[in-house]
């Protein structure tokens, strides 16, 4: 879909930084461009031998601290909900001593940042400020450290959602990895500002929109071939205007109305005149969501609360349906 410069250039700098010379890459695009498609496929081609970590920001995040480096600690130390406190400090503690037994300073402050504390907490009479900043100063010594076992890509999506505590990490991680085997990976849209451009080690892409052409490549993978095809997909692309997202969910609404049928082949059963698709990307997913059923709408908005991955045993415990149900 015309991203193969940037995931060529993303894999060129992923060798830099596997020799030692880190990479940062920012990419910057509207809602529904790709951005997060880009990082998906760009993961998929890292080499068995590089440790990922991601963190995720969501749209309320901005009112909640520390909710992506909460969500990048876990993933590292292998956390799970059901972890109590023991256990959460069994396996940081366990991780720490592996990776580097100088690293056991820095247990108290990722364990405060946690929230899961066995007897008194060690550092409650520290400045807050100065708490804060040994805080990510010890996940940084995490991560370069981790990266010279192996090389680490962090990935740090939508950061035009992210809370002004967790910002102080990015910036940290973008003056450290000059020297390491780190990549560090962010996309967010362009209100969001940063002072990381004049890095050398900086590289941006700005994604843009499909045009005509790729576009029409993009729905003749979805929809197939076929002259009678030809009016949707010009529909589909005048409407959306080439942001990728919103011809999926465009082309998702067509079979919802009953306008496009799929029976091995994709066919046109009605006249698209007679159509009356909401013209944004939110209008088009609310449109599905009022035509679920009461249950599902309820626990669609159990999910969106808690998060793009939950366990199901969480899910079991807050959702009161049956198993076979969920």
């Amino acid at each position: 879909m015309g991203r193969e410069r940037e995931l060529a250039e993303m894999r060129r700098a992923l060798e830099l930084a596997t020799s030692g010379h880190g990479q940062l890459i920012a990419v910057v695009a509207d809602a529904g461009t790709g951005k997060s498609r880009l990082f998906y496929e760009f993961k998929a081609t890292l080499p068995a031998e590089c440790k990922l970590l991601e963190a995720y920001s969501v749209s309320h995040g901005k009112a909640s601290a520390w909710l992506p480096v909460l969500e990048l600690l876990r993933g590292y130390f292998g956390l799970q909900d059901e972890d109590n406190a023991i256990t959460r400090r069994e396996k940081v503690n366990a991780a720490l001593a592996a990776l580097d037994p100088t690293l056991s300073d820095a247990l108290p402050y990722l364990l405060g940042l946690l929230e899961k504390q066995v007897g008194p907490d060690p550092l409650t009479q520290m400045d807050p400020q100065i708490r804060r900043r040994r805080t990510f100063d010890a996940i940084k010594r995490v991560i370069v450290r981790e990266s010279l076992n192996q090389p680490t890509v962090v990935i740090f999506e939508d950061l035009h959602w992210i809370d002004s505590e967790t910002q102080a990490l990015p910036d940290l991680l973008a003056d450290s990895i000059a020297n390491s085997r780190l990549m560090l990976l962010a996309n967010y849209r362009p209100e969001y500002r940063h002072e990381w451009s004049n890095k050398s080690y900086y590289l941006q892409f700005r994604l843009a929109a499909l045009g005509w052409e790729s576009a029409g490549e993009m729905l003749s993978a979805l929809l197939g071939e076929g002259i009678e095809l030809v009016p949707p997909k010009r529909l589909v692309t005048e409407r959306t205007e080439g942001n990728p997202f919103f011809i999926e969910e465009m082309v998702q609404a067509l079979f919802d109305e009953g306008a496009l049928i799929r029976n091995g082949v994709v066919k046109v059963t009605r006249s698209l005149s007679q159509l009356r698709l909401p013209p944004t990307i939110q209008g088009i997913l609310a449109a599905r969501i009022d035509r679920l059923q009461a249950d599902q709408k309820e626990l669609l908005q159990v999910l969106a609360v808690m998060g793009r991955e939950s366990q199901l045993g969480l899910i079991r415990r807050v959702a009161s349906k049956a198993e076979a149900q969920l």
